[in-house]
């Protein structure tokens, strides 16, 4: 929760940073390209997701001793 509330601070910082500096080059589009930058985050969380999802698990067992 703590790196989604950071993370929602900083991605917007960088959008409008993206937005500043593609202003000159691209008068009308700048927002338009500028959506890179929550697209690059949303495929980080794509790739997380999958990465994720095919990682081994640990099997729970049932007979061991509790350790204290």
């Amino acid at each position: 929760m703590c790196m989604a509330i950071c993370g929602g601070g900083f991605i917007s910082i960088l959008y409008g940073g993206v937005i500043d500096l593609l202003t000159t080059q691209f008068p009308v589009g700048a927002r338009s390209v500028a959506f890179i930058v929550p697209l690059a985050c949303y495929a980080y969380v794509l790739w997380f997701a999958r990465a994720a999802r095919s990682a081994g698990t640990h099997v729970i067992e049932e007979d061991v001793a509790p350790a204290h």
